[in-house]
């Protein structure tokens, strides 16, 4: 049996499809098929049901799925560990990145990364452009670092860490107008509302086993946690935002955690590529370099 076989069979799975299977493996849709043919017929196995609407996995699919998908991660890891015994690496390494988190952190990750690998000219774009309109990849990027769940189906995500949100307020304003001790205590309190995360104001919270929605008011609303962090801190509101932008705002007591009994849902951060079998040995690294970096950081 070849490797390309079960790499065909896990990126028609994936994708619920054989024409975007055939696109992205740059094949025909003929070729996938025969490749799939070919692995039923060395396993003497039926794997998927398929007609012109919909690829379902048999039993024996769902298992062989699994069984392939991590073996070739497995592959990909080891072929990685062992691509970076090559020394000087080179070339020219693009990425794309949100304006908050990529003012915040990008910087000092990138220098660090720089000196790990000198012979890499690096170029980092901070942008609040909207990756549901950009694609990363046409636009001359080799890759994007994204906070929520992609939409670009064109692209592949490896997490590189998870961020925490939490409510939280000046202690200005907790002075004045007293700490909210449940959820719903929030009907009665001016909210900063962030517009992509949570937006429209119907905040959702866990705890106690349930979840608890709550609408909000407030006199601001924003796009930009940034601009969320001044407001908070110059006494306008509650609001909700990621532990990474206000860490020190915490330590120093200037921002209060509140409602800390509950928890707010979390966005996964991802570097964002071009589905390839094989990615560029930059890409790899510095991909790797991030998943070490943020694991240790307040997120």
């Amino acid at each position: 049996m070849r490797r390309d076989d079960m790499e065909t069979f896990v990126r028609v799975v994936s994708r619920r499809s054989f024409a975007q299977a055939a696109r992205e493996l740059g094949l025909s849709p003929a070729a996938i098929t025969r490749r799939i043919l070919l692995l039923e017929q060395h396993l003497d196995v039926k794997l998927l049901n398929r007609n012109t609407r919909q690829v379902a996995l048999t039993e024996a699919g769902t298992r062989y799925f699994s069984f392939a998908k991590r073996i070739m991660e497995e592959i990909r890891t080891e072929e990685f560990e062992i691509s970076r015994m090559k020394s000087d690496v080179e070339g020219s390494l693009k990425v794309l990145v949100s304006k908050s988190f990529g003012n915040l952190y990008m910087g000092r990750a990138m220098a660090d990364f720089m000196l790990e690998h000198s012979k890499i000219q690096t170029s980092v774009v901070v942008s609040d452009v909207s990756l549901h309109s950009l694609d990363p990849i046409e636009e001359g990027f080799d890759l994007a670092i994204r906070l929520g769940e992609p939409q670009n189906t064109r692209l592949f995500g490896k997490t590189i860490g998870v961020a925490k949100w939490i409510a939280c307020a000046s202690a200005e304003y907790i002075a004045k107008f007293g700490e909210p001790l449940c959820p719903q205590d929030l009907s009665e309190h001016s909210c900063i509302i962030h517009q992509m995360y949570l937006p429209k104001g119907h905040w959702e919270f866990k705890g106690d086993g349930q979840t608890i929605q709550v609408n909000v008011m407030g006199h601001a609303s924003t796009n930009s946690v940034i601009v969320g962090r001044d407001l908070a801190l110059s006494g306008i509101g509650v609001t909700l935002l990621p532990v990474y932008c206000v860490a020190d705002d915490l330590k120093s007591g200037a921002l209060k955690e509140v409602l800390s009994g509950f928890s707010l849902p979390t966005q996964t951060i991802r570097a964002l590529y071009a589905h390839s079998s094989v990615q560029p040995l930059k890409v790899q690294l510095f991909v790797s370099f991030l998943q070490r970096r943020f694991r240790s950081l307040p997120l």
